[in-house]
């Protein structure tokens, strides 16, 4: 069974304890991650009687289902941060609990994303470096919605809180699971190129959006979601370190 850390991690242990988050959650986020993957691709239906037409616009039906799509993604997204939060918190949550949590949770978890949004654009828009900077100080708001509770804006700023002061090691972690997940879609990708060129012209498409693309975005999906709890509990952690330490001095200069 997964034990969360009790005192914060150096990049290595953080690293080291979102592989065993990732190890105790995958099966119980596997299932959702691949649900949602395949409802992500269900407005490409829509599409394929589009036109190569540069005026062509978008059928009616196509944005319906992205709208629908984005709306249902949106509770899948909260349900499986529901789960894996529970894993952390060794407490277990079925699929139902995670879908309720999820849609009562939506309209705080679209806010949130509505701000980040616009934050990260606003700030490249300034000089760039900016949107970089919130792009990953603000990315574990929407797990605050879910685990804390806390609105939109409470979240994005408790989120920038947390990182600040440790944006820097954070970035490290996380680009180390960039490089994992970008990898992975790259090799499937040049997969299907290669399945491609030696089988019916355009038969790789098909496999790489209907198949291959929903199926790894189900695997690494619990991976994205396992080493963002595992950073968000060292941020806490340190925090509340960096709390009891102010206390500390602040009594020591009474």
């Amino acid at each position: 069974m997964y034990q969360a850390p009790t005192a914060p991690l150096s990049i290595g242990g953080v690293l080291d304890d979102g592989f065993r988050l990732l190890k105790a959650s995958f099966t119980k986020l596997f299932g959702l991650a691949l649900v949602s993957a395949f409802i992500g691709q269900s407005p490409n239906l829509f599409m394929q009687g589009g036109t190569a037409d540069a005026e062509a616009t978008i059928p009616p039906a196509a944005g319906i289902a992205m709208l629908v799509s984005m709306v249902v993604n949106m509770i899948f997204y909260g349900a499986i941060l529901s789960r894996v939060n529970a894993v952390s918190r060794s407490e277990e949550l079925s699929v139902a609990g995670a879908m309720s949590i999820g849609m009562n949770r939506f309209l705080p978890l679209f806010g949130c994303a509505i701000c980040y949004s616009l934050a990260i654009v606003g700030g490249t828009l300034l000089l760039i470096i900016p949107g970089i900077i919130l792009s990953l100080s603000l990315a574990l708001g929407p797990y605050l919605v879910i685990t804390e509770r806390l609105g939109p804006i409470e979240a994005l700023k408790t989120s920038h809180r947390l990182v600040w002061g440790h944006w820097w090691r954070t970035a490290a972690i996380f680009s180390v699971v960039l490089f994992i997940t970008m990898t992975a879609y790259t090799m499937v990708a040049v997969a299907a190129g290669l399945g491609a060129a030696v089988g019916p012209q355009g038969a790789g498409m098909p496999l790489l959006q209907w198949i291959l693309i929903p199926l790894l975005t189900a695997v690494l999906t619990p991976v994205m979601y396992a080493f963002g709890m595992s950073v968000l509990n060292d941020l806490k952690l340190r925090s509340e370190g960096d709390d009891l330490g102010e206390r500390i001095e602040a009594i020591a200069e009474a």
